[in-house]
């Protein structure tokens, strides 16, 4: 398991509004697994810690720029 840091907070897309846990928006686990099922499908998906591309690789999802992955 590799932990990751993030220095700078991007900014959210209106569909990933963040609630303070309020039960509207979408979760954490909710924002991934979307990022991953677009990489897959081959549609473009926003890497969730970079402004960079992500792209389905063996059943993965890998940023082109930072190289974070999802699997």
């Amino acid at each position: 398991m590799t932990t990751v840091v993030l220095n700078r907070p991007r900014p959210r897309a209106s569909r990933e509004r963040c609630t303070g846990g309020r039960g509207r928006g979408l979760t954490l686990e909710q924002s991934l697994g979307a990022t991953l099922t677009a990489a897959r499908a081959g549609d473009e998906a926003e890497c969730p810690l970079c402004p960079g591309t992500m792209r389905a690789v063996a059943g993965t999802a890998v940023c082109e720029s930072c190289g974070s992955e999802l699997s």
